[in-house]
């Protein structure tokens, strides 16, 4: 599927789907934080705690997407918007962290995080053009 295909596709979501795909996206990621990156930290450089850090936030993003999701009470778009600064946020912190551990980061740890910025504020400009379009109906 080509990159085209797959963004009118996000697109065509509604906010109420969005907060689903959000919510599945946070939950991926305290997945892979707890099942490979924290149990092989010394793989990647960032310190636990930071860690540990990311995944109560990533954990209490998904609990507040799948919330939203389902008690939204057709303020989805809002929700919406309210997730995409709080991923904003995320986003800026794991970069904050990144530039303040990069000489302790190895060369798999700059390649996760700096993967895992570019898919979240990726994921911020679709939810932002989702929450928008919705709003302008």
């Amino acid at each position: 599927m080509r990159l085209e295909e797959t963004m009118n596709k996000l697109l065509s979501l509604n906010a109420k789907k969005m907060l689903l795909l959000d919510a599945w996206g946070a939950g991926i990621t305290v997945l892979l934080l707890a099942v490979i990156v924290e149990p092989f930290q010394e793989h990647f450089g960032m310190p636990l705690v930071v860690l540990r850090l990311f995944s109560i936030i990533a954990c209490v993003y998904t609990i507040y997407s799948l919330m939203s999701h389902y008690f939204g009470n057709r303020k989805h778009t809002l929700l919406l918007k309210i997730i995409a600064f709080a991923n904003t946020f995320y986003g800026c912190l794991i970069a904050f962290f990144v530039v303040r551990y990069f000489e302790k980061l190895t060369l798999l740890g700059k390649i996760y995080f700096a993967g895992e910025i570019v898919l979240i504020l990726s994921l911020v400009i679709v939810e932002l053009l989702t929450a928008y379009k919705t709003s302008e109906k």
